[in-house]
């Protein structure tokens, strides 16, 4: 009784400083399935980032007791944090022997009804990567019966940031395996089945993350961005930019879902016209590392805030191409100039694959565009639309290799070299 008024009374007194300091998005698989009200025993399974993981589960499910498997390490620091662990719910694992005690009681526990949260790493992942699982909770969920509820966090933990967790259907072992006495590799089978659902929740939480940062249609974060991109649209009283949709397909100006623009780059205006044309969707240019000049980190600032995604073009940067598939991935538009830097002669040779590349990562269609700048002040620069097409369209291959992301960008700038024969041929 003391120790169930203790715990309760730790868990509200504990709160604010939860409220502050983890600040928990929560997505799910399926609701209706599960969700934070949980009813009845069950084993909760996810993946181990923090000494904070602890904390998150616990308010993850603000009306029960949550009980946690623990290591030997957090009971032999002293006897007061031993306490306290038992307090909250803990039960002791050894891992450095074969003393299985743990199994009865969490067993036990299970018996009558409680939740219990399992971390199968056993170890707190530092590179972000999951471990490989221990296999004892699937023992535990054969032998009670209750289902695992598989749970992903990515352990943005700290003051301002936001932890996104997934929430799992429930996995019911008799579902995937009806022996009352599995074997061993049965249940190495079923624990590295849960182990890929843990995997490919976090790469959905992923691309339901980028959907919010960048589908948004109205977000305070994106103020600057807004506001600049309607600034920029009010130059078409100095550029008078034009648009050409040659392709079969209509009101390319504006798309739905992620999209990848490749043009040609012959003056420094180039991106702004494209923001001009495509003014009602926040466009992401991916730009050379000279243009973010060293020492002045409030211009730098405002070109990210603008949309400019930052890439060294004489290495390897795989950060920027990270950014560059979350963009798109997320549903995003992104500006890519294939030349890696200005023809002023409006040559279109020496383009590189790269753009390919994120096309296939992310199978968003690619949008060709010319752009045909005039030499004189008030004439209008005319940009000229090719037909979008996706990777697979043209190589018809899942994993398609250098060669055959060369082929693609060849297709591109192949239509944006007709585009432009069609331009000059323009009276």
């Amino acid at each position: 009784m003391i120790s169930w008024l203790l715990y309760w009374f730790m868990k509200v007194t504990a709160w604010p400083l939860y409220w502050i300091y983890i600040k928990r998005r929560t997505y799910y698989e399926d609701k209706k399935d599960t969700n934070t009200h949980v009813k009845g025993p069950a084993i909760v399974v996810l993946n181990h980032r923090s000494l904070k993981d602890l904390m998150l589960v616990t308010f993850m499910f603000p009306f029960r007791k949550v009980y946690c498997q623990m290591s030997e390490a957090v009971y032999t620091r002293n006897k007061f944090q031993g306490w306290i662990m038992k307090v909250v719910g803990g039960v002791r694992v050894d891992r450095n022997n074969n003393e299985l005690s743990f199994m009865d009681k969490s067993e036990e526990l299970l018996e009558k009804g409680k939740i219990l949260v399992v971390f199968p790493e056993a170890k707190i992942s530092t590179d972000g990567q999951i471990k490989k699982f221990a296999p004892s909770y699937v023992v535990l969920a054969q032998k009670t019966g209750v289902p695992i509820i598989p749970v992903y966090h990515d352990g943005n933990y700290g003051l301002f940031k936001r932890v996104h967790t997934t929430i799992g259907k429930k996995i019911f072992i008799y579902d995937h395996c009806e022996d009352v006495y599995p074997t061993k590799q049965q249940i190495d089978s079923l624990n590295k089945m849960v182990r890929r659902k843990v995997m490919s929740m976090g790469m959905q939480q992923q691309h339901l993350l980028n959907t919010d940062r960048y589908s948004k249609i109205f977000s305070l974060r994106y103020f600057l961005k807004d506001i600049g991109r309607l600034t920029v649209y009010q130059f078409n009283l100095y550029f008078r930019y034009k648009v050409y949709n040659l392709g079969e397909k209509k009101n390319k100006l504006k798309p739905k879902g992620g999209l990848l623009i490749v043009a040609n780059h012959t003056r420094f205006v180039d991106p702004l016209a494209i923001i001009m044309a495509f003014w009602r969707r926040r466009v992401y240019c991916l730009t050379g590392e000279v243009v973010f000049a060293e020492g002045h980190p409030v211009r730098n600032w405002l070109l990210k805030e603008l949309g400019c995604v930052r890439i060294n073009r004489y290495e390897n940067d795989p950060d920027a191409i990270n950014e560059c598939i979350n963009i798109l991935d997320g549903g995003g538009v992104l500006l890519v100039f294939p030349n890696g830097r200005i023809h002023r002669d409006g040559s279109l040779d020496d383009y590189k694959s790269g753009a390919a590349l994120l096309a296939s990562r992310t199978g968003v269609p690619m949008l060709p565009i010319y752009i045909k700048n005039q030499p004189k002040k008030w004439n209008k620069v005319k940009m000229y639309l090719g037909e979008s097409k996706t990777v697979k369209e043209l190589c018809n291959k899942e994993y398609p290799s250098v060669e055959d992301l060369n082929a693609v960008m060849d297709n591109m700038f192949a239509q944006i070299s007709e585009l432009k024969r069609e331009a000059e041929e323009e009276k």
